[in-house]
Formats: C-alpha cells, sequence, structure tokens
C-alpha cells in the first residue's frame, strides 16, 4: 500500500520539481503578484523614492520574481549565476535591461532618458550611504528620474517583458539558488526530517537571494550537526537583526505549499506547474487561464480562481498598486491575494496622497477608477490589452439584455481586428465621446445592478452602438466568409493529394 501512496512533498531528487517549487515560493510567494515585473528598490515606495535613508542597507535596483539586485550582479553576463568577463556576443544583465526598455518606450511613445549612460551608472548603484560594522560606510544609491523608472516599469509589467524577464533572468536565478540549497541540504543535512526539507532548502534559498555573504551561517549549523530546530534558529537571528530578511517567510510559505503539495486531487497539477515555469519558454502573460499554475499560485497565498467580484476586484487593485510601486507600511510590494487588509489600505493612502487626493484608503469604484488609469497612462498597449481581455466579463454581465449584448459581441469582433485600435475602450481615443462605457465599468466593479441596467439602457438606445453593431456584423461575416474559403482550400488540397 506504501508503494501505491502519492508522494507527500515536493520530489527533492527531481530538479525541474524543485526550481519550479522554489520560483512559486521564494519568487512569487515572499516577493507578490506584480512584484516581479517592475523596478525597486527594498525599502523605499514611491512617496520615499529620492531618500537614500530609505534604502534598506545596501540594496540596490531590483527586478523579476527573484529580485535579482542590479547593484550586486548588473554588470555580469546576462543569464549567467556568477561574474565573468564578457564574451564576444554577449551583454551584461544591465544594459540588457537598458536595450529592452528604451526600444519599449520608443515604440510606445513613453518617456526615457537621453543620458543612457548616467542611467546605466544609477542602475548600478547601490546602498544607503550606512556605516558597514568596520567602520567604513557603504555606497548610496543614485535614483534615476521618475519618468525613466515609469516607463522601465511599463516594459517590465507588459507581455514581451514578462517573457523576457522569464527567459533571461528569473529562470536561471532560480536554479543558480535551488542547486546552492538543495546541495547544502543533501550533503550536511541528514539531522532534518525528510518531511521539513523542503522549508529549509526554501529559507536557505531565500538567504541565497537576499544575501549570499550569510549562507555560510546554515553551513556551519548543518555541519554542527544542526537539526530542523538548529537550522531554523540561524534564520530566526538573522530576522531579529535585518528588518527586510525574508527567509522565515520563505519557510513558512513552504510549509503551505508542502500541505496544498499533500493533496492527491492537486499533486499533479502542482507538478505541472512546476515543469511549466522551469522551462526557458514559459510565458507568465498566460497564467491567468492557466488552471495548473493558478493552483501553485493559490498553494503560495497568491491568486484563486474562486474568487469573490469583490475579491477580483480587489486583486486587481493590488496588482495596478505593486505596478504603480506603491507598497505597504514597510516598502515590501503587496501580496496579490485579493484580501483588502492594512496593506493594502496603505497603498491606497499612499496613492491618495501622491495624487493629492483626500486620503481616506477606502476601497470605492472611484479609486479603483483613479488607480487604473494611472497605470493605463504609463502604457497605452497595456490599456488596450486590458480593454480586450474585459471584454468577455462586460458581454457576460449583458447577457440577455437585449442588444447590448450584441453590442458588446460586435466590440469584441472589433477590437480582435488590427484596425480595432481606434475602438479601444481606454485611452486617448475612447469607444464613445461620452463617459458610458467608464461608467458601466465602474457599476461592475461596485456590483451596482440599478446602475448596469441604467447605462445598459442608454447604451442600446444610442446611434454608435447601432454602427458598432452593423460594424460586428459585418466583421463576423467576412471572419466566417474566410474560414469557409480556407476550409475548401483545405478540402481541394487534400483531394489533390489523393489523386496523386
Amino acid at each position: 500500500m506504501e508503494g501505491a501512496a502519492m508522494n507527500q512533498g515536493v520530489d527533492l531528487n527531481d530538479a525541474d520539481s524543485v526550481v519550479g517549487a522554489v520560483y512559486f515560493v521564494v519568487g512569487r510567494g515572499t516577493e507578490g503578484g506584480a512584484a516581479s515585473y517592475r523596478l525597486s528598490i527594498a525599502g523605499v515606495t514611491n512617496s520615499t523614492w529620492g531618500m537614500v535613508d530609505a534604502v534598506a542597507s545596501n540594496s540596490g535596483y531590483t527586478i523579476g520574481a527573484i529580485q535579482v539586485d542590479l547593484g550586486q550582479r548588473g554588470t555580469w553576463p546576462l543569464g549567467e549565476t556568477g561574474d565573468r568577463a564578457l564574451e564576444e556576443g554577449e551583454i551584461s544583465y544591465v544594459d540588457a535591461i537598458i536595450e529592452q526598455a528604451s526600444g519599449y518606450a520608443e515604440r510606445n511613445g513613453l518617456q526615457f532618458t537621453d543620458d543612457l549612460t548616467r542611467l546605466r551608472s544609477d542602475l548600478l548603484s547601490h546602498g544607503d550611504g550606512g556605516l558597514r560594522p568596520n567602520g567604513t560606510r557603504r555606497e548610496e544609491v543614485s535614483f534615476i528620474d521618475t519618468a525613466t523608472r515609469d516607463s522601465i516599469n511599463a516594459w517590465a509589467g507588459s507581455d514581451e517583458g514578462k517573457n523576457w524577464i522569464h527567459r533571461n533572468i528569473d529562470i536561471a536565478q532560480v536554479r543558480n539558488i535551488s542547486t546552492a540549497a538543495t546541495t547544502m541540504v543533501e550533503d550536511f543535512g541528514q539531522n532534518i526530517p525528510e518531511d521539513r526539507k523542503f522549508e529549509v532548502i526554501s529559507m536557505i534559498a531565500k538567504t541565497a537571494n537576499q544575501m549570499p555573504a550569510r549562507l555560510d551561517r546554515f553551513e556551519t549549523a548543518l555541519k554542527d550537526g544542526g537539526d530542523y530546530d538548529a537550522v531554523m534558529a540561524v534564520g530566526e537571528r538573522l530576522d531579529s537583526n535585518i528588518s527586510y530578511y525574508d527567509g522565515l517567510k520563505a519557510a513558512a510559505i513552504a510549509r503551505r505549499y508542502q500541505a496544498e503539495y499533500a493533496d492527491p486531487l492537486k499533486q499533479a497539477a502542482m507538478d505541472r506547474a512546476h515543469a511549466k515555469v522551469s522551462a526557458e519558454d514559459y510565458d507568465p502573460a498566460t497564467e491567468a487561464g492557466d488552471l495548473d499554475i493558478q493552483q501553485s499560485l493559490h498553494a503560495v497565498g497568491l491568486r484563486s480562481r474562486h474568487l469573490s467580484h469583490s475579491e477580483q476586484v480587489t486583486l486587481q487593485l493590488q496588482e495596478n498598486l505593486n505596478t504603480l510601486g506603491f507598497t505597504d507600511a514597510r516598502g515590501r510590494a503587496l501580496v496579490v491575494d485579493g484580501d483588502f487588509g492594512p496593506a493594502t489600505r496603505h497603498a491606497i493612502e499612499a496613492f491618495q496622497s501622491d495624487r493629492g487626493i483626500e486620503v481616506d484608503g477606502r476601497l470605492t469604484p472611484g479609486i479603483v477608477e483613479a488607480i487604473q488609469d494611472r497605470v493605463n497612462e504609463l502604457d497605452p498597449q497595456q490599456a488596450f490589452d486590458r480593454a480586450l481581455q474585459g471584454i468577455p466579463a462586460v458581454d457576460s454581465s449583458l447577457s440577455g439584455r437585449s442588444d447590448a449584448g450584441a453590442a458588446v459581441q460586435a466590440l469584441r469582433a472589433g477590437l480582435s481586428q488590427p484596425e480595432g485600435r481606434q475602438l479601444q475602450l481606454c485611452g486617448p481615443e475612447p469607444v464613445f465621446d461620452d463617459p458610458r462605457m467608464q461608467r458601466l465599468a465602474a457599476a461592475l466593479l461596485a456590483d451596482d445592478d440599478a446602475a448596469v441596467s441604467r447605462i445598459c439602457a442608454e447604451i442600446e438606445r444610442s446611434p454608435e452602438v447601432e454602427a458598432m453593431v452593423r460594424q460586428g456584423h459585418e466583421t463576423l461575416a467576412e471572419q466566417e466568409r474566410q474560414q469557409q474559403d480556407a476550409a475548401r482550400q483545405n478540402e481541394a488540397q487534400s483531394q489533390n493529394l489523393v489523386h496523386h
């Protein structure tokens, strides 16, 4: 019977399984949602941008699920996990990021500094200027201008940026810290129970990510015959002395992750998720519709496909606040879990203060719209993508409401075409001259059925909708004709092959 049972924990003998699990626990779990896809500095919030004394110790600019510190590793060859001289045809992390982000900004009409030499120097800077234990002073971060920062974040948060970051930064770094932690536990962790080893691996991996110079403390404890409690005590000492240390947090998330993984109904999906994210060609932009990825994200306390509508609104709000760089009271990115707690309230208050809005920290349709509008301002392409992705939700809400459903179907058809950009809901050229679609979106977010019905009635009667319905029907008819032509051509080709 024992041989027939499923594994109770992540298979530590399978390198890809460990890499995938560490990606979720250490990368997504301890960093949280969209924090992977923006430029940040540990300890620095939007309101403290430019203040060196807010920087956490020797931290520099970080990016990626593992938050690679450019101040420490920016000159390494792209994709490498150690320092060496660049070979012909290679490029460093910092230069590659500048190249990608500046190109994206140019293509999308975003502001970006012309002084790339200065930008490179700034991105490689790090430190709070404070005293080291030996009495010498650390270096100081040099802050880049906010317009360029926002443009880099727009690139990093786009589908293009997410794919590039995963392929060129995340997967190499995750493999590095996973290997270092697993090797240490395999070599010296004989006194750690098998069912606690993944917790220890996750804590050591997070330490390798945040402060590799402290790894020797764990190795010493293990070599001295330390058990689980002895190793956790090392993490507790680091946590008590270093405010931003997240090793214990990683261990706690790993404990939850193992509990989820032990469920036979979830294990197969999580195994598939591990295999997907450990591949270089994984596309983070597809995760919202991937049930396997959603299962592993849920296991680390992030998004779930079974959230209430209000939780979904909060979840999107948290992602947007992370994208804009608004954090909790300790300067940490928000955990994207749909839970409206003190951390999210603090980030809303920081946004309100930054934008000159009355500071009350309340989650209202108005603040949701204001935050979304700010994200849209940073990246018109993302705004267009969100409009397109949001059409099915609007379609569902209008289901059975006379011609409004047909109008939305027509809108979707128009947006699906290259020329459909002129119909986009957000950005400089909205669908309608009046704000009815924006009001509809706000009403849907607020679950205000009466307002939805009232606005739908307005939309149904509008000449714009009639025109859009006609255009949509024409587009759909053309699509159907093209599909029929393609089917006839395929059939003819098949018959020719049979005759020959």
